[in-house]
């Protein structure tokens, strides 16, 4: 959707996606369903927040345009009024050619706890509400967040900017030289491959972890807010995902397999098979997956961040590991996980196939459900159909592929002593996922 928003503007012709290098194969299947099938990629190896990130661009797109402009949009935003957003965006671009960096402060309606606000300082256009920033506020509680619907010159912190790529640089340079050094090294050191750039993990990983808003914006004299109502929601909570959608007469959003008895005001959701069912709740956020599940009331929603760290902190595997997993070719569900065995369904897209493989400590037991498989076991290749099988030993070499035009399903059984998928080793893969020689 942010793609999309922001395509009928002519100016910007390099869409670039930066994103953590764990989801690029996502990124990259939502990006073929929009058509956009060859955007400039970054995968960051580990998040250093979006100082580090918006330099990665800036320095590769100077490199193509020495003047270039550059919008940074996070991805996560709801907006209900896209015409004045896209007029917004054109007013900005005035600013930044003039070397001043713009960002969009979102007029408040309510005292919202879970976004970050900016103090406007003097206005310097009237007709369009621009002020000069007087300084970034991190997100306040409660009592706070009052005060500064009632003082008038607050605006939530949209963390949408736009600038020059040179003037970014040059102020990060100026501000923050150590992120600028870094950021600079660390893609001189990272691998192109077409239109995607795999940041080099040792390098980047010396990088300080900062936001743009504290980098160069506290601190520069060239920083502008546009403040605008343009129907804006971060979608950071699970309060804000309940606010977005439609709800029933009850006031409740269910999602899934859900039967729900006396419930009120409610966002009850499950990616599961099975049902879920609930009686006489109030103001809950139910979320159920494969794994997991999570209750809480909707006024403590900002508090998952907690509760995610105190899990790492327990050593989970729930933090890093789900049941239904996306990948290149399609995705996985695992419908059972015990020490001696391991079931996974497996769908394969049209015309995908995974990497040619094997595994030491496991062996695996394929039954064909849906479609037509193309099964490569050593130098054998063989068709299965729905309800044939075949068995692959412990280091055999094998491969599946969908030469097909319908998706492919199968049911695989693990037996072994170790069921990890770093139990993988792979030796040739159109994802480029294929270990050196």
């Amino acid at each position: 959707e942010t793609i999309l928003r922001i395509n009928e503007i002519n100016n910007f012709k390099n869409l670039y996606v930066l994103t953590n290098a764990e989801h690029k194969f996502l990124i990259k299947q939502h990006l073929h369903e929009i058509n956009l099938t060859n955007p400039n990629l970054i995968c960051e190896p580990l998040s250093r927040n979006t100082a580090p990130a918006a330099a990665l661009a800036a320095f590769d797109l100077i490199k193509k345009d020495p003047e270039a402009i550059m919008l940074l949009l996070p991805a996560d935003h709801y907006i209900a009024n896209k015409d004045q957003f896209l007029k917004l965006i054109n007013l900005a671009s005035e600013y930044a050619f003039q070397d001043k960096i713009v960002t969009f402060g979102m007029h408040p309606t309510s005292p919202e706890i879970g976004y970050g606000y900016i103090e406007q300082g003097e206005m310097t256009d009237s007709e369009n509400n621009i002020y000069k920033i007087k300084q970034f506020v991190e997100k306040p509680n409660l009592e706070k967040a009052k005060s500064y619907i009632a003082n008038g010159n607050y605006s939530w912190n949209s963390g949408i900017f736009i600038v020059k790529a040179k003037i970014y640089l040059e102020e990060l340079k100026k501000y923050r030289p150590d992120i600028f050094s870094v950021c600079f090294e660390t893609l001189n050191n990272s691998s192109i491959n077409d239109n995607e750039i795999v940041i080099n993990p040792e390098f980047f990983a010396n990088s300080p972890n900062d936001s743009i808003d504290y980098a160069i914006m506290e601190h520069t004299d060239k920083g502008y807010v546009i403040r605008d109502y343009i129907g804006w929601t971060d979608i950071g909570s699970w309060d804000m995902v309940w606010s977005l959608n439609e709800k029933d007469k009850e006031n409740n959003v269910c999602i899934g397999d859900i039967i729900s008895k006396d419930c009120e005001n409610s966002y009850i959701f499950s990616q599961t098979q099975s049902l879920l069912a609930v009686v006489g709740i109030r103001d809950l956020i139910v979320i159920k997956t494969g794994n997991a599940t999570l209750i809480m009331p909707k006024s403590r929603a900002q508090d998952v961040k907690n509760l995610v760290n105190y899990i790492e902190d327990q050593k989970r595997e729930e933090v890093n590991i789900d049941t239904l997993v996306p990948r290149p070719w399609g995705k996985y569900e695992v419908y059972a996980d015990d020490p001696q065995f391991k079931v996974k369904r497996i769908i394969v897209k049209p015309g995908q196939k995974l990497s040619l493989q094997s595994h030491k400590h496991r062996s695996e037991h394929w039954v064909v459900v849906q479609g037509i498989a193309t099964v490569t076991v050593e130098n054998k290749v063989f068709k299965l159909k729905s309800n044939q099988s075949t068995y692959i030993n412990a280091e055999e070499l094998h491969r599946l592929e969908n030469k097909h035009h319908e998706e492919l399903h199968i049911i695989e059984v693990q037996t072994g002593t170790y069921f990890g998928e770093d139990d993988i080793v792979r030796y040739d893969d159109d994802y480029g996922r294929a270990k050196k020689s």
